[in-house]
């Protein structure tokens, strides 16, 4: 075997009291032909042993080496990102931050190791760099990503510069005058200290610089003011502690710098020819201290010296060149913070001005130009001109030149190069640029060590254009080095620096991208977080604000689309105005500003269904097209964006040519997009999409073929993690089952479910995509393939996913809205089959979920604690941490904070239960409810589900005997919301005439009506009355009310077996959907006089549940200790008062606390601190439903305060009774009727058993008299009271006064019961 050769090794290291990031060791092993698959290499904390083979010719040799460090390193820090033909490198960063340096690398001298002089950041540069910004002008076809930046700037005020007081010039000087003073000391501290400084700058040593500034120092308190030699040593003093900040990063180096110089230019005051030197480092080192701490008084200080010292070398001043790049530098800084377009036209007036007096082969020239091809890009992205870009992209490539490598700025113009090019291809599309821009970049971070002042920078410029390449050709290991890079380059920065806007924005479009890609919420939320933060550090008038703006609403919208968080599209829609106004033509970012203003303007119009959002978002693309021809690199976005518009549009206005000149965009798009593009699935998809309906006009199958084509072709070219996967394969289904409707070949019918599995089962996709895919599978299967049941199983499991409890109250809701008669239809699909148990679990699992949600939180956890106490603590305090959430106030600028946090609660939450199924009794623990356990609500009691769904209406009697079926034949879903409708009408504020209805309402009631006489022989005891619906609003609620008694209440009767009773049973309705806010309880057949011929309240006591969990408690009893809270507003309802009169007629004053009367006033405070006391309470005040956002449905117990939903269900009782003597307290929310969002339900949550509400407003004469029979009845024998008798309470107290007096339905119908 070959003998095992030691490799060479070179060695660097930097060290730093402060910063932890320039601790570091720097390793580069050399050998010959080095073979980097073979690299092994293991650090501990104390050593590091390497392994690696070589080869020569045709001979293969090994190397290794191990040795001891001078001291500890992070052995996890290690890593090996910098390799060559002939090397590798490692960097290990030390344990311990410390200025000292190691003296060198191992413990013992070994002569294969030496110092790597060249791996030290050049001390010499006379670059100090304002920071890169790039361009993400798309994040996919459908979208654009603006972003703008500055590119590199050099000021020309290095130390060893002519143009300085440099050490050189001084240290001769010097030396003159202390031979003539014979100051010894002085002298030697000085040689001694050049001496020093000089050996720095060869070799990189901290220690030699330590001992320069040390000499220095010292040399300076020789030279007390006024002394002649005092200005030139606070120079030299200055200038080495500058270069200790630039090692270390302690800003008090630069802040005694920058005193340093300060003193100096006192002792050079005009005319003294150093003057204008001394201005210039003192603008120099205030400008650098303003790059570091964004403080722009610095900056303006800064420019102010600069435009001394301007004045002060005139031409031919060989100097002036010098003063005027860096008052240049200084204007395009404050233009770049400011947005005054005066600043940069002067700052490129003095770039020209200084490049005219750096000819070549000038010094200073390569300065001049890569300055002012920064400040033309600056410019380019400002107007739009491309002979700025062109004029640009040549000055750079002719500094490169001038920047030969090792040239210490080579890196700055080759990062500048390398945007200006990337920007060329955001506007030509030619790939080229791309590619060598990439090029340009990866150099100048390989040339840029750990610890350059820079790297963030070249890191940022790097990862910009990685990110804007995968979007072009797709790979995907290029957009996770670009984040990679993101992050690193984001750490370096401090919260303070002036463009830490741009790496945020960046950043956050990088990660909005890698959401798109993989669809991780973490991404999103991050993404959001970062281009909030950076809208914050942009205000107006800042140059960069309009990107911000257009990034961030771009961020919302893809959460919209993901979540169906309504609140953040329309805050999208915002932003995405206010961005298009800071994009006037000819601006080169105005194109995608009005992409993405388009796209989300389309998204609102399929929310709402406004046309105008509609015809806005196709003018937005077609202007967007307009200004992206060929061959634009974002062209194929517009025609994707603008055909998706057209389609739309046919499909509103059945125009056909709208949906031609679709498919046309559509296909030049997909010519746009090649195979590896990222955005070929999505086109391919849209054009399938037009095509399909472009088969729906025509019937010609071999469209439809081609789109199912298109579709397998998407599916196949993207990636399994890919979050499309599931929308593909449910538009793939949908299409496959029309090609079954045409063909009716069992094997299409079956690839169609397969594809509706796999979009339902695909993981990677977000949570509402899936639930829409299983909404559609359910739809396609409803009557046509047995996997229906299964689909509307898994629609409804993936519920809790949609509405998950890190969310606040008002986006659960948001996110149920999308679930609005899943419940029924899948409990319908059950009927269907017979499996009326499965239709009732369903009806309970998939309605009333917030609230269902929400009780997890609050079961006791008792009997876990026995089981396993540290689950139980674990699962006790997530759901305080969980619930507390649910109210937190949204604060827009840590809302995502927020929503990662409480989200990440949630997923320990549902971890947590998993932990808990393992063990014994436990693997049903907050599931939902089996059968047998909601079969205990019917204990002694029966209980009608009322169902309606798009196929049937049916009614369920749920009994101890099991589940019954009453089929509702002759009414529809159609029919229902129709009379929801109608009743609406009736009762709003200027009531209607039924001539007042709609003409489609009209229609089907009398439909209805007409049916109804049609039906009425198979009941021949009862008959529909034979009038027209027309008269009064009386007339319209009699329809209404005869309608639901023969279509619903009767049929129910009569499976009941019921006969009118003077002492009726209680039945308890549960109603779904729409009928929800019908009043069922009311149902009869009633003479125009309003005599009843038939009135359900003659067969049954009625009391309505959202659903069965109420009834599944164990009613509570009173005792002698019990309080009634009677609450009244009386200053705008003076007729209150009279509640209170009949509540103190029937209560011992023992019993009884009274709240909001004059001489007992109250405050919201007072009530909620009252009501947690009470057993019963009654509250006589204004109750409002907010339709908009049903969490603010309130109580109105103060003229000028109210108690919102959302602070009652914080409460956590455990009382009787409530009675709501107030408007609308147990009206819900229209768009989620199953959810029971309303005033009633919230106090059955919040621990009332009971609940008298109203279904509308009452009169102010009415709710007395119905006060008075209720407590009267209730408390008839002036003792304890038994509450469950309320629903009896209220039936007496309704039958009285509408014996008692002439009422209309309005006044009698709202009174209702929930509860036990």
């Amino acid at each position: 075997m070959a003998s095992v050769k030691t490799p060479s090794v070179l060695w660097a290291q930097r060290s730093s009291a402060t910063i932890k990031q320039k601790n570091f060791i720097y390793l580069t092993v050399s050998v010959r032909g080095i073979i980097h698959s073979t690299l092994e290499y293991n650090i501990t904390n104390t050593t590091i042993s390497l392994k690696v083979n070589g080869r020569e010719g045709n001979e293969e040799h090994k190397y290794a080496f191990e040795l001891d460090f001078y001291a500890e390193v992070i052995p996890d820090s290690a890593s090996n990102n910098s390799s060559t033909p002939q090397s590798t490198t490692i960097v290990i960063f030390k344990k311990d931050i410390a200025h000292r340096s190691w003296p060198r690398l191992s413990k013992t001298t070994l002569a294969y190791v030496k110092t790597d002089w060249s791996r030290w950041e050049d001390d010499e540069s006379d670059d100090i760099d304002s920071d890169e910004k790039s361009s993400i002008d798309s994040i996919n076809t459908d979208r654009d990503s603006s972003s703008t930046g500055k590119k590199v700037k050099e000021p020309v005020c290095k130390s060893t510069s002519k143009f300085m007081i440099s050490i050189t010039t001084i240290t001769v000087a010097l030396k003159a005058k202390l031979k003539a003073t014979n100051s010894e000391k002085a002298g030697k501290l000085d040689r001694d200290g050049a001496f020093f400084y000089q050996r720095f700058q060869r070799l990189g040593e901290m220690a030699d610089l330590e001992k320069a500034v040390a000499y220095w120092r010292e040399e300076l308190g020789l030279f007390p003011a006024p002394h002649p030699n005092r200005g030139a040593s606070l120079n030299n003093l200055a200038t080495a502690l500058t270069f200790q900040f630039q090692q270390t990063g302690d800003l008090k180096k630069l802040e005694e710098s920058i005193q340093c110089h300060r003193d100096a230019l006192q002792l050079f005051p005009a005319p003294h020819q150093n003057r204008a030197y001394s201005l210039n480092n003192l603008a120099f080192a205030l400008f650098t201290q303003f790059q570091r701490q964004g403080d722009f008084e610095i900056l303006e200080e800064s420019i102010r010296y600069h435009r001394e010292g301007l004045k002060l070398t005139p031409v031919p001043h060989p100097n002036r060149g010098t003063s005027l790049i860096n008052l240049g530098l200084a204007l395009s800084a404050r233009f770049d913070h400011q947005g005054d377009l005066t600043n940069l036209e002067e700052s490129i007036q003095c770039y020209r001005e200084a490049l005219k007096l750096c000819p070549p082969p000038h010094p200073s020239r390569s300065n001049s130009l890569n300055g002012l091809s920064s400040v033309l890009l600056t410019q380019f992205e400002q107007k739009g001109d491309f002979e700025n870009l062109e004029e640009s992209i040549k000055y750079l490539r002719e500094a490169l030149k001038l920047r030969p490598a090792p040239h210490p700025n080579r890196i700055n113009t080759l990062n500048g190069l390398g945007i200006a090019l990337s920007t060329r291809f955001q506007q030509q599309g030619e790939i080229d640029n791309l590619k060598e821009s990439i090029q340009h970049h990866r150099e100048a971070l390989e040339l840029t060590p750990v610890s350059h002042h820079n790297r963030d920078t070249f890191l940022g410029s790097l990862a910009v254009a990685l990110c804007t390449y995968f979007e072009h050709k797709g790979d995907l290991k290029n957009l996770e080095e670009s984040i990679r890079f993101h992050r690193e380059s984001l750490a370096l920065r401090s919260a303070l620096h002036p463009k830490r806007s741009d790496f945020l924005n960046n950043f956050a479009s990088a990660l909005l991208i890698q959401f798109r890609q993989k669809g991780d919420d973490e991404s999103l939320e991050e993404s959001i977080q970062c281009h909030r933060e950076a809208l914050q550090l942009r205000p107006a008038p800042h140059p960069n604000r309009g990107e911000s703006l257009n990034n961030l609403a771009f961020a919302l919208s893809t959460r919209f689309e993901e979540k169906g968080d309504f609140e953040s599209l329309e805050e999208s829609i915002q932003c995405h105005r206010k961005a298009l106004e800071l994009y006037p033509a000819p601006n080169p970012n105005r194109n995608g500003s009005l992409n993405n203003l388009g796209l989300a303007l389309f998204a609102h119009f399929e929310q709402r269904g406004d046309l105008e959002s509609l015809e806005e978002s196709m003018q937005c693309h077609r202007e967007a097209l307009k200004l992206r021809p060929a061959p634009h690199p974002n062209r194929h976005g517009s025609l994707n964006n603008l055909a998706l518009t057209l389609s739309r549009c046919f499909e509103q206005k059945g125009d056909f040519a709208n949906l031609m000149e679709s498919i046309r965009y559509h296909r030049e798009g997909l010519e746009l997009t090649p195979a590896t593009h990222p955005s070929r699935p999505s086109v391919l998809n849209n054009l399938a999409l037009a095509l399909y309906n472009q088969f729906n006009q025509q019937e010609d199958l071999s469209v439809l073929h081609e789109a199912i084509g298109l579709l397998w072709e998407a599916l196949q070219i993207l990636p399994e993690y890919h979050p499309l996967h599931s929308l593909l394969s449910s538009q793939l289904g949908t299409a496959l089952m029309k090609l079954y409707s045409t063909t009716s070949q069992p094997h299409h019918l079956e690839a169609a479910i397969d594809a509706f599995r796999g979009s339902v089962n695909a993981q990677f996709s977000s949570s509402l995509s899936r639930f829409q895919s299983a909404i559609t599978w359910a739809r396609e299967a409803h009557s046509s393939h047995p996997s229906a049941l299964e689909a509307y199983q898994c629609a409804i499991d993936l519920l809790p996913h949609l509405s998950t409890l890190g969310l606040h109250l008002q986006a659960r809701q948001d996110a149920l809205r999308n679930a609005n008669g899943l419940a029924c239809n899948a409990a319908s699909c059950a009927i269907d089959a017979g499996d009326l148990e499965q239709a009732i679990k369903f009806l309970e699992t998939a309605r009333g979920v917030f609230w269902s949600q929400s009780l997890q939180l609050r079961t006791p956890f008792d009997h876990l604690q026995s089981k396993s106490p540290l689950l139980a603590q674990k699962l006790h305090d997530l759901s305080n941490a969980l619930e507390q959430g649910s109210f937190r106030h949204k604060k827009r600028l840590t809302m995502e904070q927020e929503a990662s946090h409480f989200r990440h609660l949630a997923e320990e939450w549902n971890r947590t239960l998993e932990e808990v199924h393992t063990l014994d009794e436990f693997q049903d623990f907050l599931l939902p409810k089996p059968f047998h356990e909601l079969k205990r609500a019917s204990i002694n009691r029966q209980i009608v589900i009322l169902n309606v769904s798009t196929y049937r209406c049916d009614g369920l009697i749920l009994s101890e005997n099991g589940v019954t079926h009453v089929p509702f034949p002759i009414i529809t879903m159609k029919h229902v919301i129709d009379l929801a409708k109608a009743l609406h009408l009736v009762l709003s504020p200027n009531g209607t005439r039924s001539a007042d209805m709609p003409e489609q309402i009209h229609i089907a009631m009398r439909s209805l009506h007409d049916e109804l006489h049609n039906q009425s022989r198979l009941h021949p005891k009862i008959h529909p009355q034979n009038h027209h619906i027309s008269g009064t609003r009386a007339e319209v609620f009699r329809s209404i009310l005869e309608i639901l008694w023969l279509s619903v209440v009767h049929p129910v009767i009569c499976e009941l077996g019921l006969q009118r009773s003077d002492s009726p049973p209680r039945l308890w309705w549960c109603p779904t959907g729409p009928f929800a806010f019908l009043p069922i309880h009311a149902a009869g057949i009633f003479e125009s006089s309003g005599i009843a011929l038939e009135d359900v309240s003659d067969y049954v006591i009625s009391s309505y549940t959202p659903t069965l969990n109420p009834l599944l408690a164990q009613p509570s009893q009173l005792d002698d200790t019990f309080k009634v809270l009677a609450v009244a507003e009386h200053s705008s309802l003076p007729g209150t008062l009279n509640d209170l009169q009949r509540i103190n007629k029937w209560v011992l004053p023992k019993h009884l606390v009274v709240l909001g009367t004059t001489e007992s006033p109250t405050t919201v405070e007072d009530v909620l601190s009252h009501i947690s006391r009470a057993s019963i309470a009654h509250f006589a005040c204004h109750g409002t439903q907010n339709n908009e956002n049903p969490f603010k449905s309130a109580l109105q117990v103060l003229p000028d305060d109210h108690v919102e939903i959302s602070r009652i269900i914080k409460l956590r009782l455990n009382a009787s009774l409530v009675f709501l003597s107030a408007c609308e307290t147990a009206t819900g929310d229209v768009k989620i009727p199953d959810e029971a969002v309303h005033i009633a339900s919230a106090m059955l949550f919040a621990g009332f058993q009971g609940v008298v509400g109203t279904m509308w407003s009452i009169g102010d004469e009415d709710a007395p008299d119905i006060v008075d029979s209720f407590y009267g009845y209730l408390f008839k024998n002036r003792s304890t009271p038994d509450t469950t008798e309320a629903a009896q309470a209220l039936h007496f107290a309704v039958k009285k006064m509408r014996k008692d007096k002439k009422c209309s339905f309005e006044d009698w119908v709202p009174f209702i019961h929930l509860g036990l």
